[in-house]
């Protein structure tokens, strides 16, 4: 049952987690003389930000999101993808190199980033650029990116806009879109009703946490919007049927028991790849998002370093994984240390500070999170006696 010590569980689980692989991580899929080889197109990631699967394509009530869904209709749709960090900037850490943040010491949230990446790692935009690849990186709006990660680089993209490399130049692009991270847009012009929304089943019934869910869904539509814009640039630039689009989120929704935890709301994620020419589908196949990395470079025709973790998932020869892996460690000001592995049927955490309660201080949730103010309200009056178990003030060793 994972008796690792603190000391030592992050490189065990990073070991395990290479060795586990099948095939192993730095194994290439052998070039089969039958397969056609894919001629290398542009690349657009399109990330959004503490986001869920919540969309309409995902079978969500309440939401309509109509150019996530055509992508969807017309594309891979996973099922089961996840990040390995339930925070942003671990996890962008880890999918902009390939690696577990836990390898690369870029597991607490916002550190380390006067420190290099060791080893020969390096963030997957230099690979594109000494391919000859431009790479951009716009926030949706015209301006540069973010670019959140937890160690020291140089420049790591060429530009905002893929309209900015040289003609006939192929791209690696990512729209960074901020939606639907708090704080929440609320709609002008048919907001969503809070009273026809369902609430997590984990959840009270409280008006404050259909409000917030209510908004949240709000900032969803925008998102959706803003991913309908730059669809329609790649038409209007005659792009559309030589760019592979592939959306996907930086980690879990945005709400107290999500975020920063690794429950299944924490680290869950849409994926979507569209490559013009295939046949959609539906694949509820296990994926972590540092294989989108490995992938992404597949697809450019790229090789994928010997170093990399993350794993090709869609050449020819490549097993699912069976299962995933997942940690999480300080947030912000708030020291924690919860480690997971999770396969299609169970999810099994490790928390190794079980004398804390899962609601101990943190200055962005109390000021950001309605959720999380309300919890404390509940917490203070129910104690160990309620029967949501994060508002008790100490926490099982292992849940599952």
């Amino acid at each position: 049952m994972l008796q690792f010590s603190i000391s030592k569980l992050t490189v065990a689980g990073c070991l395990l987690a290479m060795t586990s692989m099948v095939p192993g991580a730095t194994v290439r899929p052998a070039k089969d003389p039958e397969v056609p080889v894919r001629a290398p197109m542009n690349i657009l990631w399109i990330i959004s930000d503490d986001h869920g699967p919540e969309l309409g394509c995902y079978g969500t009530p309440g939401l309509e999101t109509p150019n996530l869904d055509r992508l969807a209709a017309t594309g891979l749709r996973f099922t089961n993808a996840h990040t390995t960090s339930p925070i942003c900037s671990p996890s962008r850490s880890g999918f902009m190199t390939g690696m577990y943040q836990t390898s690369i010491n870029a597991h607490h949230h916002r550190s380390n980033r006067d420190k290099p990446l060791e080893g020969g790692v390096r963030p997957v935009t230099e690979l594109f650029r000494e391919a000859g690849w431009f790479t951009a990186n716009d926030d949706g709006a015209g301006n540069p990116g973010k670019t959140d990660l937890n160690f020291h680089h140089g420049p790591l993209f060429d530009g905002v806009s893929w309209r900015e490399r040289e003609p006939g130049q192929p791209f690696f692009a990512q729209v960074n879109i901020f939606q639907p991270h708090r704080p929440f847009v609320k709609a002008q012009v048919n907001p969503v009703d809070p009273d026809t929304l369902t609430l997590p089943p984990y959840y009270p019934d409280d008006p404050i946490l259909r409000e917030d869910l209510a908004q949240y869904y709000d900032s969803i539509h925008l998102l959706d919007r803003r991913v309908g814009i730059f669809l329609d640039k790649l038409e209007a630039d005659g792009l559309a049927d030589n760019t592979i689009v592939i959306f996907f989120g930086d980690n879990g929704r945005p709400f107290a028991r999500d975020k920063q935890f690794l429950y299944t709301g924490g680290t869950h994620v849409p994926l979507i790849i569209h490559i013009p020419g295939e046949e959609p589908d539906v694949r509820d196949d296990l994926v972590s998002i540092i294989d989108v990395t490995a992938q992404t470079l597949a697809f450019a025709g790229i090789d994928v370093p010997e170093w990399m973790e993350g794993r090709p998932f869609l050449e020819p020869g490549v097993s699912p994984r069976s299962h995933l892996y997942s940690a999480r460690d300080r947030g912000d000001e708030t020291e924690d240390r919860i480690r997971a592995v999770r396969n299609h049927d169970y999810n099994y955490i490790r928390n190794f500070y079980p004398d804390r309660p899962y609601l101990q201080f943190n200055a962005y949730k109390q000021l950001s999170y309605p959720d999380w103010r309300l919890f404390l309200e509940m917490a203070e009056e129910q104690g160990d006696e309620a029967d949501f178990l994060f508002l008790h003030s100490t926490r099982p060793p292992e849940e599952l």
